[in-house]
């Protein structure tokens, strides 16, 4: 049987185990948030070169599987596919403000072949680049 101080001694002492472990939490959230921020200025500056998981876990000074659970928590995607949504979001300004061919679009953003930057894009935007293209240039002679 447990009396009086010597209860007051382990409920304090849980309470402290307890907030030791919330702060712990606390801060890796931080971390996180902290390497996700870096993370995303490094894309947004870098993401016309090659992006290797290592290097953005180099970035973000974490592991590789840290690296996936960071891009997951924060941006709901892999890294490949945050970068590539980043690339693809800058083309798809190039081909509305630009008169690149594809191919020069692609390579501006980061992608080397034109084929799998083709398919990409139609994936995310749901057309072609050339038809992208087209459909903002009769959409700003029809205003």
């Amino acid at each position: 049987v447990v009396y009086g101080n010597e209860l007051c001694k382990k409920y304090a002492a849980a309470y402290e185990a307890l907030e030791l472990i919330i702060n712990h939490s606390v801060i890796r959230e931080k971390k996180f948030d902290t390497a996700a921020a870096s993370l995303k200025k490094y894309i947004e500056e870098h993401y016309t070169e090659r992006l290797t998981k290592e290097k953005l876990a180099e970035v973000a000074l974490c592991s590789v599987p840290n690296l996936y659970r960071i891009f997951n928590k924060n941006f709901g995607m892999s890294p490949h596919n945050y970068v590539n949504k980043v690339r693809l979001e800058r083309a798809a300004l190039l081909l509305e403000y630009e008169k690149t061919s594809i191919a020069q679009t692609a390579q501006a953003v980061g992608i080397e072949d034109e084929a799998y930057f083709s398919k990409l894009f139609k994936s995310y935007y749901g057309m072609a680049p050339n038809s992208y293209r087209l459909s903002l240039l009769r959409e700003n002679h029809s205003l």
